[in-house]
């Protein structure tokens, strides 16, 4: 969740075209009432899909799938 928040976070934000962004983290707790599938997620909103493929297209774009693979 550190990392999400405070290293992959800045650089999404770094996004071209990026409209808004919301990272929805777990319920720490929760683990221990039942098996979670995922640790959280995100919302990426973009004005529309050129937008989002300008973003893609981005050297931005390429730092973000860079750290993505450290925590995906």
């Amino acid at each position: 969740v550190e990392h999400w928040r405070d290293v992959h976070g800045p650089l999404v934000m770094e996004l071209p075209g990026l409209r808004r962004y919301v990272q929805n983290h777990p319920v720490l707790e929760a683990y221990g009432v039942r098996g979670m599938s995922h640790d959280g997620w995100a919302e990426l909103w973009f004005d529309d899909l050129g937008s989002l493929q300008a973003a893609v297209a981005s050297p931005q774009w390429a730092e973000v799938r860079k750290d993505s693979a450290m925590l995906f």
